[in-house]
C-alpha cells in the first residue's frame, strides 16, 4: 500500500513540477546558472541480475525545455561502506557520457567523474525492492552542440527512484530530478 501511494505522489509531484519549470533562461559569459532537471525513464535491466544496467529518460531541464537522453548503461561497482544493499555505479558509456537532447540542441553530462554514484536497494513487500539512484552529473562541453557547448563547468545532483520491482523484471519505471548551478562561458 504504502508504495503504491508513494509511487503516485511522486509521478504527481514530477508533473506538476514539468508544468512549472520555465523552458528556458539566459544566461550571460562567464556566469554561473541555476540549472534544474525532472523526468520519467525506464531502466531496462534487472539491478539484481546483471551488473550493468541500461537506462533512459524524458523530462524537462532549464535551457533545454523538453528533453530525451540518449540510452545510457551504467555498471556496479564495491559496495559502499557496510551497508549490503548500497553499491558504487559508473558511466560504461564509450565516450562516458548522457546526452540530453531537445530541439534546441544537445547538453552531455558525465555522471561519475569526480566520484562514483551510489544505488542503494530498499527492500519492500513481496520480495521487491526500490531502487534509489545518488550521482553528481557534470557538463561535457566536448559533446555538447551549439550553444551548449559554452556549458563548461559546475554540475548538479541527480536523485532518482524506482517503482518497486523484482529481480528478473525487465522494465522499470523511475522519477529522477537535479537542481545545481553550471557555468556558462562565452569565449
Amino acid at each position: 500500500m504504502f508504495c503504491k501511494v508513494f509511487g503516485k505522489a511522486i509521478l504527481l509531484l514530477v508533473a506538476l513540477t514539468l508544468l512549472h519549470m520555465p523552458s528556458t533562461t539566459s544566461a550571460r559569459a562567464d556566469e554561473e546558472v541555476d540549472f534544474d532537471v525532472v523526468g520519467v525513464g525506464n531502466v531496462f535491466n534487472p539491478i539484481l541480475e546483471s551488473p550493468f544496467v541500461e537506462f533512459q529518460a524524458v523530462g524537462k531541464a532549464s535551457f533545454l525545455g523538453a528533453y530525451k537522453t540518449t540510452r545510457s548503461t551504467l555498471v556496479l561497482g564495491d559496495q559502499v561502506g557496510e551497508d549490503p544493499d548500497s553499491f558504487e555505479f559508473f558511466n560504461f558509456d564509450d565516450p562516458p557520457v548522457i546526452k540530453f537532447r531537445s530541439f534546441r540542441g544537445t547538453l552531455a553530462f558525465t555522471y561519475d567523474a569526480s566520484r562514483p554514484g551510489v544505488v542503494t536497494l530498499f527492500p519492500v513487500d513481496g520480495g521487491k525492492f526500490v531502487g534509489y539512484f545518488v550521482a553528481e552529473f557534470n557538463p561535457a562541453p566536448e559533446f555538447s552542440t551549439g550553444n551548449f557547448a559554452n556549458f563548461i563547468g559546475g554540475g548538479f545532483i541527480m536523485y532518482a527512484i524506482t517503482e518497486p520491482f523484482s529481480p528478473g523484471d525487465e522494465d522499470v519505471k523511475y522519477v529522477w530530478f537535479g537542481s545545481g548551478k553550471l557555468i556558462v562561458d562565452d569565449d
